[in-house]
């Protein structure tokens, strides 16, 4: 340093698809079930995920028609079509290859538990600060051909699945995007004191390591017994390898990961944060 779903439609989030993965899980996929429960606002909890709560979005089954194409007498007519929209907190620690496998289990759970729903939406988030905001992992419709308010009468009358399946939408860049979160969650859990702590104790590993270097390949530390020879380019690969041994045990001490270091590192130099005295030469070196 020294040297330096939830109010979102399908149809919507299809105009900006360019940003998305959009990948369809088959019917087998999301299973069937014959215990009804109204989980609304109840929470679900499995090894990878946290179902917050359910809203209810439910109105008449109007299929692909718009309301002034009934009569009063149809509209009225009409059975429910059962549609609900849950969230999903699923952490940091998932890939893609995971969120298939966690909408098929909660898709799975909520259909078993409520075999009358027509229509299910799951909005899924990194943490649980982000659930107000829009999703920022992954977002699932499971309806006809998986997409929104395709439910017409017949559908929700006999609980016709035929035509279902999965229409999932997953974050651009989802891994490097949960590692910048992931480093962030972890460097703001620490307390600003204890970031400054390590930012110092970094520091000592940049000056630590310049003279232990210098002791060995700069002609100014000649009478030092580590002394070897002149070699200015093996001085600067030397410390930045004792550098980075330093960080990586600092890191360890810590438990962190060398990414938040850094970042406690950018921290401290922006805000500047008092560093350590720069220490004495060694009596050796002139």
């Amino acid at each position: 340093m020294r040297n330096i779903f939830v109010g979102v439609l399908l149809a919507a989030a299809l105009a900006v698809a360019a940003v998305f993965v959009i990948a369809k899980l088959p019917k087998s996929d999301i299973g069937e079930g014959s215990v009804a429960f109204d989980i609304t606002n109840i929470l679900l909890e499995g090894e990878d995920y946290e179902v917050l709560d359910c809203e209810d979005w439910s109105r008449k089954a109007l299929g692909n028609k718009i309301p002034s194409q009934f009569t009063t007498a149809e509209l009225m007519a009409l059975p429910i079509n059962e549609r609900h929209s849950c969230r999903v907190v699923v952490g940091t620690d998932i890939d893609t290859e995971g969120v298939y496998s966690v909408v098929g289990a909660v898709m799975l759970r909520l259909r078993n538990m409520n075999p009358e729903w027509d229509e299910i939406g799951l909005d899924f988030y990194t943490t649980y600060d982000r659930v107000e905001g829009p999703w920022d992992v992954a977002s699932a419709v499971w309806s006809t051909n998986g997409e929104w308010g395709g439910i017409d009468a017949d559908i929700a009358r006999n609980n016709d699945r035929s035509t279902y399946n999965t229409s999932i939408l997953i974050k651009a860049d989802l891994e490097e995007y949960l590692q910048l979160i992931s480093v962030s969650t972890e460097q703001h859990s620490l307390s600003e004191n204890k970031r400054r702590e390590i930012f110092a104790e970094s520091t000592k590993c940049e000056d630590s390591a310049f003279f232990k270097a210098s002791m060995r390949y700069d002609s100014i530390c000649s009478r030092c017994q580590e002394f070897i020879r002149e070699d200015f380019n093996r001085l600067f690969e030397y410390k930045w390898e004792l550098i980075e041994n330093c960080r990586t045990a600092l890191a360890r001490k810590y438990g962190i990961t060398s990414e938040t270091l850094s970042n406690i590192d950018s921290e401290g130099m922006n805000k500047n944060w008092p560093m350590p005295d720069f220490p004495s030469w060694p009596a050796c070196c002139n």
